[in-house]
């Protein structure tokens, strides 16, 4: 899952191709208006393969198709069919040749125009699904990434574990320290997770210091193992704050598996419940439900 700094760093991507194809434009009207003599990549025939923005939509080719296939690939063609129409234009003798080609160039122009603006839109988008401070996707991309893992258990035979984690008295790191030092212990918190979790199984933020995880795992033991090594580490790499001391985080979490006939309420509502029972117990530990609901 593509994370906030990626899709940040896409959408800048899209704005520096665009911004080379306007100044790409810019050098054609200048051929036509100056004398300027034409670019290469303006009269070659694979000219959409030498430019700037044609480089750029190669290598963003897979980028693109996950966000829309079927104008990523009408992009590629109206990029084709902007080249032949600018390599028809400065080949063009007469004035009805000049008059089509030039036709032909604003309408895949205006095209390409209208669709690099409608994957920015999408990115834009998705970049509201994303924390700005941590850069993990938000809760609006738990419902569907859930029913994925809960298909994919069930076909690759695994069991689908769902852990509910909270930062144990985070409310007294704001009061002491102040919000600026309870944004880096999230941040900590957030690099210290990711490090200790396979990249395929997602962490969210769903609320204020409230994380949630999901794993594929062969046994339940696994899972709590999982849990308990990001625990370890935590402990392991306190935050060092700007005046050389050190602020200890640790979590408690609530985890469940989930059954076949469950939904994300059902899920979260039983890895809350082993959250509340962790809290009650002393904090700092992982706490499991099966998914029946009894607490172990």
């Amino acid at each position: 899952m593509l994370r906030e700094d990626s899709v940040e760093r896409a959408i800048q991507e899209l704005d520096s191709a665009m911004q080379s194809h306007m100044n790409w434009t810019r050098r054609l009207f200048r051929h036509f208006l100056l004398g300027d003599a034409p670019a290469k990549d303006m009269t070659d025939p694979e000219g959409h393969n030498l430019c700037h923005f044609g480089l750029w939509l190669r290598e963003s080719n897979p980028m693109l198709c996950s966000y829309d296939k079927p104008r990523c690939s009408q992009l590629r063609s109206s990029h084709i069919e902007l080249h032949n129409a600018v390599r028809q234009l400065i080949e063009a003798k007469t004035a009805e040749e000049k008059k089509e080609s030039m036709a032909l160039f604003e309408e895949s122009q205006t095209r390409l125009i209208d669709l690099m603006s409608h994957f920015k839109a999408l990115m834009v988008e998705k970049r509201s699904f994303y924390d700005t401070l941590t850069g993990l996707p938000l809760r609006r991309f738990l419902e569907h990434t859930f029913v994925q893992f809960q298909r994919d258990g069930l076909r690759r035979h695994r069991k689908f574990y769902v852990a509910l984690i909270d930062i144990d008295h985070f409310k007294n790191v704001n009061d002491q320290y102040g919000h600026s030092v309870g944004d880096d212990a999230l941040v900590h918190f957030t690099h210290v997770l990711l490090s200790s979790f396979r990249d395929n199984e997602p962490l969210y933020r769903v609320g204020g210091e409230e994380f949630v995880h999901l794993m594929l795992v062969s046994e339940k033991e696994t899972a709590t193992e999982i849990i308990q090594r990001a625990l370890d580490r935590l402990r392991e790499q306190p935050l060092r704050l700007v005046d050389g001391t050190e602020l200890s985080l640790t979590f408690t979490a609530g985890l469940t598996m989930v059954g076949e006939n469950d939904d994300l309420r059902d899920a979260l509502g039983r890895a809350d419940s082993a959250l509340y029972m962790g809290k009650r117990t002393g904090r700092d530990r992982v706490c499991c439900s099966e998914s029946s609901g009894q607490s172990e």
